[in-house]
């Protein structure tokens, strides 16, 4: 596998032209175009650019791909958080995260596909992750740890629930998202095709209420 250099700068702040390539890279894998068959002038073609500017930047097309995906997934989880700070209640907030994945789908389903393709076997992930930046690591780590920890105290400070074990609260919420999750990025649902999706969400939050109220 090639070495990557996935900088802060290429992620967080990344110039006109390889933002143009980062967007190239995501309406192609949202055309359904297999990751493997991609070629790097695929990408600068409808990006608009030159071939040789992508290796200004980056050194593979693996790279590029690498650096897009966590630039998108970066700025959609900005948009949810924006979208978190203006829902009033706690139960707002967790229905509005059941949205950002349901009307994500089809974007969380290609890059699901695309991580398979590209790094297909435990190994190669976590040469993926020593590649990484410690830096680039920590705030992913962080910042999704913060805001379910943040959101998590707002529910009891409402007495939605009674748990005051965080280690219990994380795992009733991960479960209840990865939970939802699977079924909402499901292609084909023959067990749930009787029930719309208020149903299944209203299931899960209140699974998730029962499994935090002591007593």
């Amino acid at each position: 596998m090639n070495k990557f250099c996935m900088s802060i700068e290429n992620i967080e702040s990344p110039s006109a032209k390889v933002l143009l390539m980062y967007r190239a890279v995501s309406e192609l894998l949202c055309e359904k175009k297999d990751v493997n068959s991609i070629k790097v002038v695929d990408i600068t073609s409808k990006a608009g650019i030159g071939k040789g500017t992508a290796y200004e930047y980056f050194t593979s097309k693996e790279e590029l791909i690498v650096n897009a995906m966590l630039y998108e997934y970066s700025e959609k989880f900005k948009k949810l958080s924006s979208q978190l700070n203006e829902c009033g209640s706690f139960e707002e907030k967790i229905y509005k995260i059941f949205d950002w994945i349901k009307n994500n789908r089809e974007y969380n389903i290609l890059y699901s596909r695309m991580i398979r393709m590209l790094f297909g076997d435990a190994a190669s992930c976590e040469e993926i992750k020593e590649q990484m930046p410690q830096e680039i690591f920590g705030k992913i780590c962080a910042y999704t740890s913060n805001m379910i920890l943040q959101l998590l105290e707002e529910g009891y400070q409402e007495g939605v629930y009674t748990e005051t074990d965080l280690g219990k609260r994380r795992l009733a919420f991960m479960m209840m998202v990865v939970g939802y999750a699977f079924i909402a990025m499901e292609e084909q649902t023959p067990y749930f095709d009787q029930l719309d999706n208020s149903e299944i969400t209203a299931f899960f939050y209140s699974a998730f209420i029962k499994a935090l109220k002591n007593g």
